[in-house]
């Protein structure tokens, strides 16, 4: 009994510190793992963010309630596994992955034990028997990653129609000179690269080509997403279409690069799409332009470290309270409206002293005026708000809950 309760305290410690601890794995899969990172593919960082907090998680709530390791995989694991066959990333990068989490998690209980439990016995029959479970389920769970790889690997590349098409694309988009004649896609023209998913994915690109009037090409790509491209004869920008009069299928969206010329522009414009898709896979607008999500998307590729510059910048208004929701709201509003403070207070229905007074305190809660850091504050406002509907999809616990919840 006495060990019993002393690996609940253990896990209770682990669990406490669990969002910095998925952050700092994550960044250590990045520098000990780059064979995983090469292949860029748009939806493999949501599912690896989602795949280590499932997978911490999993053993933690494995430990305390007793679940045995065959009821214990995550299915944001076995997502992650399908998502890198179809991205053919190799396994072994896959498993080493996994091997490297939990090393790192095994130091986070070995560091949890010694804070929290006294007793030298205890603590190492305690350590014991979260050791066994451990590797348990790592065992358990790496060859189900493997049967799940496999699989997704020959469903996604020798049974899928359009599989030959998708390897020339491929290579095109890797540097390889296209045979237009075999894609039956010229690469001379302007070319828009589009991402669409939902419910009728491939429709949707149709409809988008039909509306432009423009020669299209299309394959499958991860995560029952499609990937499209569409070409138009001219070079000049002013035929460009900012798809607002396409019809899209029901539940089905769009993100977009920008518009470019020739194969350069082809790949250019892939890459910004898939950027786009990143951040919008967080929202719910039907059409994503990259040039409206930039910032954003440059955010994603860093969780770790977005999340340190939003605490570092305006942390001390992240407590969730009213008041913090109000002074945040405030300051978003002054800088939007060009620092103007008689707007502000139109548009938030409250007088220019009000306005003022906000302003104020929030120049003492952050320890610097309002015009000193204006990038700095509305950059980490703007980056908080993307987190927290990260975190809306993915719940986190402590500061990381943001809770800006403005308009």
């Amino acid at each position: 009994m006495e060990v019993d309760r002393e690996v609940l305290t253990i896990v209770a410690a682990v669990r406490a510190g669990l969002p910095e601890l998925a952050d700092f794995v994550q960044v250590r899969l990045h520098e000990e793992v780059p064979e995983f990172y090469v292949v860029d593919d748009p939806a493999l960082p949501g599912a690896e963010a989602e795949a280590i907090r499932s997978s911490l998680e999993a053993i933690l709530q494995g430990l305390s309630a007793r679940i045995d390791v065959e009821d214990a995989v995550p299915g944001a694991m076995l997502r992650q596994a399908r998502l890198a066959a179809q991205a053919n990333v190799s396994l072994h990068a896959l498993l080493r992955k996994l091997r490297i989490a939990q090393a790192h998690m095994s130091d986070a209980f070995l560091d949890a034990a010694h804070r929290v439990v006294a007793d030298d016995e205890l603590r190492g029959a305690a350590l014991r028997r979260i050791s066994q479970y451990h590797f348990a389920w790592n065992d358990h769970v790496g060859a189900a990653l493997v049967s799940e790889y496999e699989a997704e690997h020959r469903l996604f590349f020798v049974q899928r129609p359009d599989r030959k098409r998708r390897a020339m694309v491929n290579a095109v988009l890797a540097g390889s000179p296209p045979d237009e004649q075999i894609l039956g896609y010229p690469m001379s023209g302007r070319h828009l690269a589009v991402i669409t998913w939902g419910e009728r994915p491939e429709t949707a690109i149709k409809n988008i080509a039909s509306t432009l009037g423009a020669k299209y090409l299309s394959i499958s790509g991860t995560d029952d997403a499609y990937y499209g491209w569409l070409r138009r004869a001219t070079r000049s920008s002013k035929a460009d279409d900012d798809l607002a009069s396409v019809t899209l299928p029901p539940n089905t969206y769009v993100a977009c690069g920008q518009y470019a010329n020739d194969v350069v522009g082809f790949r250019t414009s892939h890459v910004q799409a898939g950027l786009a898709y990143r951040v919008a896979k967080l929202g719910r607008r039907t059409v994503s332009w990259y040039r409206d999500v930039s910032l954003e998307a440059l955010v994603l590729r860093d969780l770790p470290a977005a999340h340190e510059f939003v605490r570092v910048e305006i942390g001390a208004l992240l407590d969730g309270s009213a008041r913090s929701r109000t002074l945040l709201e405030t300051i978003k509003t002054y800088y939007a409206l060009g620092q103007n403070a008689a707007a502000t207070g139109a548009r938030l229905n409250v007088n220019e002293r009000t306005v003022a007074y906000r302003l104020r305190s929030v120049e003492v809660a952050l320890g610097s005026t309002v015009w000193e850091r204006r990038d700095e504050i509305a950059v980490a406002i703007r980056i908080a708000e993307l987190l927290e509907q990260t975190a809306a999809t993915k719940p986190r616990t402590s500061q990381a809950d943001f809770g800006l919840a403005m308009n």
